[in-house]
């Protein structure tokens, strides 16, 4: 079911259907409450139709999850976050793109390290995506060279090669109706 969830993510997302989008994230977090992954795709959705405040809320959500990695239903089963974090990374879920313009989002919002983690994702589903390991040096230097921690809103140019001026809030780019100029690559 988790996979099947995810791939149809993966569909609507490459086809700027946000709407359908947050409904699929909606039953992901139905069958997994709490789960951080789909709460990161929920804040993603709601960055890139505008509703700021809510991304925030669901990208704090997800942080405070359990990592995925370290809850178990037993020793020799992988929990159904952690089932949904491997789903969500797998090559063939055309989830690439979304990590990346949740890399995006997570930077512009002040959440560096949590961008990076977006975009190594975004590497993960997608292993050739040389704009996911340009972000993530853009990224990695911008953290050294300003001491950068989590919450802290800051100007990051050069995250693509495309926007090379500061980033522009991707929400901006929705008109409300659920469709925006589509991801960012």
């Amino acid at each position: 079911m988790l996979r099947t969830l995810f791939q149809m993510l993966g569909d609507n997302y490459g086809q700027t259907r946000l709407r359908d989008v947050e409904v699929i994230v909606r039953s992901i977090l139905a069958a997994v409450p709490g789960d951080a992954t789909a709460l990161q795709f929920l804040g993603l959705v709601y960055y890139r139709t505008g509703r700021r405040p809510d991304a925030l809320r669901a990208f704090a959500r997800a942080a405070s999850a359990p990592d995925p990695g370290e809850v178990f239903f037993d020793r020799n089963c992988f929990s159904a976050a952690a089932a949904c974090q491997r789903e969500a990374q797998r090559p063939s879920s055309g989830l690439a793109f979304a990590w990346y313009d949740m890399g995006v989002s997570l930077a512009e919002l002040g959440y560096p390290h949590r961008a990076v983690c977006a975009f190594r994702a975004s590497l993960v589903s997608r292993p050739q995506f040389p704009a996911a390991g340009h972000a993530i040096e853009v990224l990695r230097t911008h953290i050294e060279q300003h001491g950068v921690r989590e919450g802290e809103p800051r100007q990051i140019t050069g995250l693509h090669p495309v926007l090379d001026a500061a980033l522009h809030p991707i929400g901006a780019l929705s008109d409300g109706s659920g469709a925006t100029g589509g991801p960012l690559r």
